[in-house]
C-alpha cells in the first residue's frame, strides 16, 4: 500500500561515546528538542577500554528510561574473532536485565544473538543501512527474517525511493539524515606506518589523521582499536530535506554521531 505522508517525524540518535548523553540532555532541556523516541548505542573498545559493560549500559538505560526512550544496542558491523569475547560481554550484559532491542548491520549479528541462547521471536531487531534494502523484495525478505525496522541505504535517491516506498511491504522504513559515512574500513592501523610498528593504544591514543589527495580533497582516518576508518571532511546530511522525506511516508529518521573525534 502507498505510504501516506508522516505528520510528525520521530528521531533516533545513534552514538558510541558516553559523553553524548550530556550533549543530548542539553538539547532536551533547550525547549526546542526534537521528537526523539529512541537512542542506539554502539560500544567500542577504543572509547571504553576499562569500563564495565554493566555499569555503562545501566547509565544509558537510566537516561533512556528517564526520557521514555527506547534503548537499542548496536552489534558492530565488523566483528573479528579477536573481538568476539568483548562483543559477547556487551550483549550478555544488555540481555541480562531484560533488554530486547538490538540493531544489526549484517546477518551474522542474527546468528550471534542465537548463539547466546536468545529467542529471536521475543526480540525487537532493527536492520542497519548496511543490510540491502534497495528494492521491495529485499524489504519483504527483511520482514521474513524478523526485522522490526529497516534503515534505508544512504546511497539511495529519490528516483528509486518514491517507487520503492509506494510498494514497500517490509519492516518500518527509517532514513539516516546525518552521518559521517565510512568510505572504507580497514582491519589494519595506519598509525603503525608513522611509528614503525604498533606503539600500543596508550601511545597512539587512537588519534585521527588528516589527509589530502592530489585534488585537494580532505579526508580523515579515525582509529578504533586497530581498525582504520576513512571518512570525508564533511558529514553526509540531508537535514534540509525533511519535508521531502515526510512526503515519502517516512515516519522515523536517524542522526548518527559516530567515529568523529
Amino acid at each position: 500500500p502507498k505510504k501516506e505522508p508522516a505528520d510528525s517525524l520521530k528521531y533516533v540518535f545513534k552514538f558510541d561515546r558516553l559523553e553524548f548523553l550530556s550533549i543530548l540532555e542539553h538539547h532536551l532541556q533547550s525547549g526546542e528538542s526534537l521528537n526523539i523516541n529512541e537512542i542506539i548505542f554502539e560500544p567500542k573498545k577504543a572509547f571504553l577500554p576499562k569500563e564495565n559493560p554493566d555499569e555503562v549500559l545501566q547509565q544509558i538505560k537510566q537516561f533512556a528510561d528517564s526520557h521514555h526512550f527506547i534503548f537499542r544496542l548496536a552489534i558492530p558491523l565488523v566483528i573479528r574473532e579477536w573481538d568476539m569475547l568483548e562483543t559477547k560481554k556487551w550483549l550478555t550484559a544488555f540481555s541480562s536485565n531484560g533488554s530486547r532491542h538490538y540493531e544489526v548491520g549484517n546477518l551474522g549479528g542474527i546468528e550471534l544473538l542465537k548463539s547466546l541462547g536468545l529467542e529471536l521471536s521475543s526480540l525487537d531487531i532493527s536492520a542497519d543501512f548496511t543490510l540491502y534494502a534497495l528494492n521491495r523484495f529485499s524489504g519483504e525478505e527483511l520482514s521474513s527474517l524478523g526485522f522490526s525496522s529497516a534503515t534505508l541505504s544512504i546511497e539511495d535517491d529519490l528516483h528509486n525511493l518514491k517507487p520503492l516506498l509506494n510498494k514497500w511491504n517490509g519492516p518500518e522504513p527509517r532514513m539516516i539524515i546525518f552521518k559521517d559515512t565510512p568510505l572504507f574500513i580497514a582491519e589494519a592501523c595506519t598509525l603503525t606506518a608513522l611509528h614503525n610498528g604498533c606503539p600500543t593504544g596508550k601511545v597512539c591514543g587512537y588519534r585521527t589523521l588528516h589527509i589530502e589527495d592530489e585534488k585537494g580533497e580532505r579526508y580523515f582516518v579515525a582509529h578504533e582499536s586497530c581498525k582504520s576508518i576513512v571518512y570525508g571532511e564533511r558529514a553526509f546530511s540531508i537535514c534540509h530535506e525533511i519535508d521531502t522525506i515526510k512526503s515519502l511516508g517516512i515516519g522515523t529518521v536517524r542522526l548518527d554521531f559516530l567515529t568523529r573525534q
